[in-house]
């Protein structure tokens, strides 16, 4: 059997207020792109911008009248068991903080491929947007399988009455894939008696080249399209989509350099260009990482559009920084014995 593990972390976290500028920012680019629709009238746009930058500035002012920096703090201890016995393998864990009381972590069974998994909402198979603008995952049981070239798994929220799920099968053989995916849920709710989603997928594989397309069941079917190309420690992928959101990534490492960046053209409706590019090094002890998404604009936390990280560990101790341009800062530190 596996000894259980004790971790214990210590996370200070403090953020500062928006400026007036960063709080009037996402109504004009809003303004902007209705006008590139063209949508509304100009007197539907100007009254529907006003009330809503009322909305932003009331907000700023009863924040700026805090303090210039709000600081908090959290303190994890982690319980972890893991162990086998008669071909069955068991995992569990138990987190005390300083909320309410103690939380299960997750619970899983696996035996000759299959295996069970409960976590309360925290599987991500089914998200739901929190207040933050971050996905919040609520899935909270999981069956799969996976042995003999075929994998399958069911994901369900057991917490909502309609039980929303997602589950998908797969099948390689000799380098060609062929998958199905059924989605009953949507932003974490069922479709309100709507059909499933069903999405199809095929891929092959020949050497170097990765081909792969997929197609929903969908009325305004959505659709997407890639070849990849490895050379060594680097891939190139070329994709597209229904909207004709043509793109190119790379992803490559050199030494303690690893690199994935990722340009997405404007589509046919006229939605911005993405541009993703996320950077880590690592040397020793020391790791530091930046990632930038361009179409996380006003978003928090760790899905804030840049975020810089950085950890170091000494002694089976991990100390860890975060900031993002959401001007949200995080200090932990972690360790187990």
């Amino acid at each position: 059997h596996t000894p259980p593990q004790l971790q214990l972390r210590r996370q200070i976290q403090f953020s500062l207020p928006l400026t007036k500028q960063q709080a009037i920012k996402p109504v004009l680019q809003q303004n902007k792109k209705r006008k590139t629709a063209g949508s509304p009238t100009a007197a539907e746009t100007k009254a529907e911008d006003a009330a809503y930058l009322k909305a932003v500035l009331n907000s700023l002012a009863l924040r700026q009248k805090a303090a210039d920096a709000n600081f908090g703090a959290e303190a994890d201890f982690v319980v972890t068991m893991s162990g086998e016995d008669a071909g069955v393998s068991y995992s569990a864990g138990l987190t005390i903080d300083e909320t309410d009381g103690p939380a299960i972590g997750a619970l899983t069974l696996a035996s000759s491929g299959f295996s069970i998994t409960y976590h309360k909402d925290n599987l991500s198979a089914i998200t739901t947007t929190g207040a933050d603008g971050e996905d919040d995952n609520i899935g909270d049981l999981k069956i799969a399988y996976a042995g003999n070239g075929l994998t399958a798994d069911y994901t369900v929220d057991t917490d909502n009455d309609d039980n929303p799920y997602v589950a998908n099968f797969g099948y390689e053989i000799a380098g060609f894939t062929v998958g199905v995916k059924v989605d009953d849920s949507t932003d974490g709710n069922k479709k309100g008696g709507v059909e499933a989603v069903n999405t199809f997928s095929v891929g092959y594989t020949m050497g170097d080249i990765a081909i792969k397309a997929s197609a929903d069941s969908q009325k305004d079917q959505d659709w997407d399209a890639s070849v990849a190309y490895t050379m060594g420690d680097t891939v190139l992928t070329f994709a597209t989509d229904e909207q004709e959101a043509h793109s190119i990534a790379v992803k490559t490492k050199l030494d303690a350099v690893s690199l994935s960046a990722k340009y997405t053209m404007q589509d046919k409706d006229k939605a911005d260009a993405v541009t993703e590019v996320t950077l880590g090094y690592t040397m020793g002890d020391v790791t530091l990482g930046v990632t930038y998404d361009s179409a996380n604009e006003g978003k928090f936390g760790d899905e804030a559009q840049t975020v810089v990280s950085a950890s170091y560990t000494i002694g089976g101790i991990v100390i860890g920084a975060k900031a993002n341009d959401q001007n949200e800062y995080e200090v932990s530190t972690a360790f187990t014995f």
